[in-house]
């Protein structure tokens, strides 16, 4: 992600640094800076972010692996939001 924003010209100074899309967007509600994030944490809504889309579009691949027998409600609805946004 740095070669993109260093691309557009700019030069992020990391202060802080969060494991995970919900602690990205506590933070970035919080006011402590932006950040890039695919476009299914959108489908997280939370208060105080606002979602811009990246102009021109950037395309990164991204894989998931997880267990068959894994019978995870968050892991069906994680798979269909990534599955939803791939179309």
């Amino acid at each position: 992600m740095r070669r993109i924003v260093s691309d557009a010209g700019y030069t992020p100074r990391t202060l802080q640094e969060a494991d995970g899309p919900l602690a990205v967007l506590a933070f970035v509600a919080a006011g402590l800076g932006a950040a890039l994030l695919p476009q299914q944490v959108k489908l997280l809504a939370h208060p105080g972010v606002a979602f811009r889309p990246l102009k021109p579009v950037v395309k990164v691949e991204s894989c998931i692996a997880w267990k068959s027998d894994n019978t995870s409600k968050p892991l069906d609805r994680y798979v269909e939001m990534l599955m939803q946004s791939a179309k």
